[in-house]
C-alpha cells in the first residue's frame, strides 16, 4: 500500500529522535561507568539510566511497527495510517519493554 507524506514526515521525525535519544544514553552510559568505577553512583541516577533504556526501546519498536506492522504478531489489525495508531502502539510497546527489560517475560505479567 501507498503511504502518505504525513506517515513519511511522521516516521523521519521520531526516527531522528530517536538518534538523539541514542546519543544521550551513550553519553548517560558513559557518566554512569565513571560513577560506577569511583563508587558515587547515585540511585536516582541508575533509575533515570534504567528508564531512559525502556523508552529508548520502546520508541525503536514503536518505529519498526509502523515500518512493517505485519512483522509482529498480536497486535491488533488496525490502520497505521490513523493518528491514534501511533500513540496506541507506543503504549503497546512501552509494555512489552517494561516486561522485557524487568525479565518478567512479554505474557507473565
Amino acid at each position: 500500500p501507498v503511504r502518505n507524506s504525513g506517515f513519511l514526515v511522521g516516521s523521519i521525525i521520531a526516527i531522528l529522535l530517536q538518534t538523539v535519544q541514542v546519543a544521550a544514553i551513550v553519553m548517560t552510559s558513559i557518566k554512569l561507568t565513571k560513577q560506577m568505577l569511583h563508587h558515587t553512583a547515585s540511585s536516582s541516577f541508575l533509575v533515570q539510566s534504567y528508564l531512559s533504556t525502556i523508552l529508548l526501546y520502546a520508541g525503536m519498536y514503536t518505529i519498526l511497527v509502523r515500518l512493517d506492522a505485519n512483522g509482529w504478531s498480536g497486535l491488533a489489525s488496525e490502520s497505521t495510517l490513523r493518528s491514534d495508531y501511533a500513540a496506541k502502539i507506543f503504549v503497546q510497546m512501552l509494555y512489552f519493554s517494561i516486561s522485557t527489560m524487568t525479565s518478567t517475560g512479554f505474557g507473565d505479567i
